[in-house]
């Protein structure tokens, strides 16, 4: 309220509807450029590279050793 006389004179818009009106075009906002959320979660059979890798190195040993696919 002091912002808005101090800058127009008078009162526009009250304080309570401006911050809704603020707080809803930010989630407009967010929802138009961030459409599967701020931390979208990852894709189901999808893995970050190196995860589920086996450890480089002793590749001939039987613990790492890979098993071809039936």
């Amino acid at each position: 309220r002091p912002t808005q006389e101090f800058l127009f004179g008078h009162e526009y818009v009250a304080p309570e509807a401006l911050r809704m009106l603020l707080f809803g075009a930010a989630m407009v906002l967010i929802m138009l450029y961030r459409p599967h959320g701020l931390w979208p979660v990852p894709k189901h059979g999808v893995r970050p590279a190196g995860v589920g890798e086996p450890p480089q190195g002793d590749a001939g040993t039987a613990a790492h050793a890979r098993v071809p696919a039936s």
